[in-house]
């Protein structure tokens, strides 16, 4: 894996990147069309009290957000980002304050080669350059959304929810967050909502869009596994039936959960030496994240029935 890392830019500004990511920032920018992205930069002066987020309208998310505003170039091209959040926060000398946008990356942006890297994300401040870094856009970077994100946006899902802090995947079941009251049921059928999964297209014969890239989903049935790609002719996978986008760079995907093989060696969690019995990966051709859970070995497999595509009771938007 290579990371890039940003020590300086041209004199033109004097700002660098802090780092990308929804929760531990990474010192690179990798983004998907429409995926909505959360970054973080150094060298520009304090001025919010605390966070700005932006209504949308009709026609989305505004260009601007308290005089910021964020642009993708590549060559004679520039595009608007659509601006979500944005946050500050201070600290004093020798430390450097950090500035922290959300937004969505334009659909408009060309899925690039790890090494082809054309394209800058530039900040402006009041309509001065402020900070400019690399972005390398994908066809998909996946990133199942999680009660630990701090993206800057609300997520109704996780409202009430006792165990929150345990960074919960949003995943739904019988219309319900997956979690220590509603755990997982093999056989069942989830509802996912993710980040990142690239463009959309109108679904053939249906009124919505789906995904442009093909997904998998990855099933290990072992204690403390880990995320990984399936294996043709031997791993446990499906696709999705349903996979759509919503405003705001949402995505949800709907798949069954198949039942423990029966040669499968699950034993129960006991929270020390064996944390999760299963974990589920969603790949996609570039990208690929992952949740593990504990399930119960000892429960009748129950099956929750195939509801259609397109239909609320496996999953429903956030708010």
């Amino acid at each position: 894996m290579l990371l890039l890392t940003v020590t300086g830019m041209a004199s033109a500004q004097s700002g660098a990147l802090a780092g990308s990511g929804y929760r531990i920032p990474t010192p690179r920018v990798v983004a998907a069309p429409g995926q909505l992205l959360m970054f973080s930069v150094t060298g520009i002066p304090v001025r919010l009290a605390g966070p700005a987020r932006a209504a949308p309208g009709p026609d989305g998310y505004p260009a601007r957000l308290e005089g910021f505003e964020i642009r993708l170039a590549a060559g004679e091209q520039s595009l608007a980002a659509p601006f979500v959040a944005v946050q500050q926060t201070g600290c004093a000398a020798p430390c450097s304050p950090v500035t922290s946008f959300t937004i969505l990356v334009p659909r408009d942006i060309v899925p690039q080669r790890w090494f082809d890297s054309r394209y800058e994300l530039e900040v402006f401040d009041n309509a001065a350059l402020a900070v400019r870094v690399p972005l390398r856009p994908v066809a998909d970077n996946v990133h199942l959304l999680n009660s630990c994100d701090q993206a800057l946006i609300h997520m109704s899902i996780f409202d009430g929810v006792g165990n929150a802090a345990d960074c919960l995947p949003a995943l739904l079941q019988d219309n319900r967050l997956v979690n220590t009251e509603n755990p997982v049921r093999p056989g069942s059928a989830l509802g996912a909502y993710l980040f990142g999964l690239g463009d959309m297209r109108m679904a053939e014969g249906a009124n919505y869009e789906a995904t442009v890239q093909e997904f998998t989903v990855h099933f290990d049935y072992r204690p403390n596994a880990p995320a990984s790609r399936p294996t043709p002719g031997y791993s446990l996978t499906t696709k999705p039936f349903f996979s759509a986008g919503y405003p705001g760079g949402l995505y949800q995907m709907n798949f069954f959960v198949p039942p423990v093989p029966d040669d499968a060696r699950t034993p129960a969690c006991d929270g020390v030496a064996i944390r999760s019995n299963l974990t589920i990966t969603i790949a996609g051709p570039s990208s690929m994240d992952s949740a593990a859970f504990c399930i119960n070995v000892s429960r009748p497999q129950a099956n929750a029935g195939a509801p259609l595509p397109g239909s609320s009771t496996v999953g429903r938007p956030l708010q």
